[in-house]
């Protein structure tokens, strides 16, 4: 990427039970490249596990999740972000799945966030 970019983040919560898992469909509002994720939680550093996956509804109604966006689960250690492989471009209205796994005995809520990079041509 060349030219003009601006930064670009999604915000999101998980609030689970004790050792609880919950998945959550995020609708993308624009057009992006993602490059990083970070996430924390109200409970233990390294108290959730996290995945995030593209997902496509099939003509039959099931739900295929299409990638793996991360490589590696994420920690909940809210230390620092963790950066993708590549940057991965999504669009406007793309669906991604978020999985959460609480692995505290205690009811947790998770927060994570979505960094990337808008550039002007894809969002004029």
């Amino acid at each position: 990427l060349q030219g003009d970019l601006y930064p670009y983040f999604f915000v999101f919560n998980h609030v689970m039970g004790a050792q609880q898992t919950d998945d959550q469909d995020i609708t993308l509002d624009s057009d992006a490249y993602l490059i990083s994720v970070e996430g924390s939680a109200t409970r233990d550093t390294g108290s959730f596990r996290a995945q995030f996956y593209e997902v496509v509804d099939t003509q039959s109604g099931l739900r295929h999740m299409r990638t793996g966006i991360n490589d590696l689960s994420l920690v909940g250690t809210g230390q620092y972000q963790r950066f993708l492989n590549h940057p991965h471009k999504v669009t406007a209205g793309e669906v991604l799945l978020s999985r959460c796994l609480n692995l505290s005995s205690v009811a947790n809520t998770v927060q994570i966030v979505i960094f990337g990079v808008k550039h002007w041509q894809l969002n004029p």
